[in-house]
């Protein structure tokens, strides 16, 4: 998403929606690595993990309207889809991108009137990415956070505590 859709390079702001969950821990330290400025949307008893993470500023998600607090940012990635996908775009600057992990929308038209790109992602095996991540992880560069582990019996509740939205990490 950051790389292929979004083209991330240094120097770039960059908001990333849903910071400590599954998706977004993983995305605000790619983000890092790449030397951009890492905004970062989560609840503040998140926001001191965020920033060991690397974002360089975190924002309540519940009470910040993210389009006042992160301003002309060069990258947004939405993790939700739908109307927050609106809502981001008002963060993004004209000629920006906001990278979708969702179906499409139609806030993807306001967005489009605003001068900002909307990519959507869809997950296909990358054997060259999956290597990258791995070497990532074994120089102990990039973590990912698990929050629980859960035996094969309680899959259904594991399933239902993620589709809420409020964990940690996966």
């Amino acid at each position: 998403s950051l790389h292929e859709h979004a083209r991330i390079t240094a120097g770039q702001r960059v908001l990333i929606h849903g910071a400590a969950g599954g998706v977004g821990h993983v995305a605000v330290q790619l983000a890092k690595s790449c030397g951009a400025e890492v905004l970062a949307t989560g609840s503040p008893s998140n926001h001191a993990w965020l920033a060991e993470l690397g974002a360089d500023c975190a924002i309540d998600y519940r009470c910040d309207w993210i389009g006042k607090t992160a301003k002309e940012v060069d990258i947004a990635l939405d993790p939700f889809g739908g109307p927050e996908l609106a809502r981001l775009a008002e963060a993004v600057r004209s000629g920006g991108v906001i990278v979708c992990l969702k179906a499409p929308h139609p806030a993807h038209e306001r967005a489009a009137r605003r001068g900002v790109r909307v990519a959507y992602t869809r997950v296909a095996p990358n054997a060259a990415k999956l290597e990258t991540v791995a070497q990532l992880l074994a120089a102990k560069t990039f973590r990912v956070h698990v929050d629980r582990a859960f035996d094969l019996e309680h899959a259904a509740h594991a399933h239902a505590l993620g589709e809420q939205g409020h964990t940690r990490g996966k």
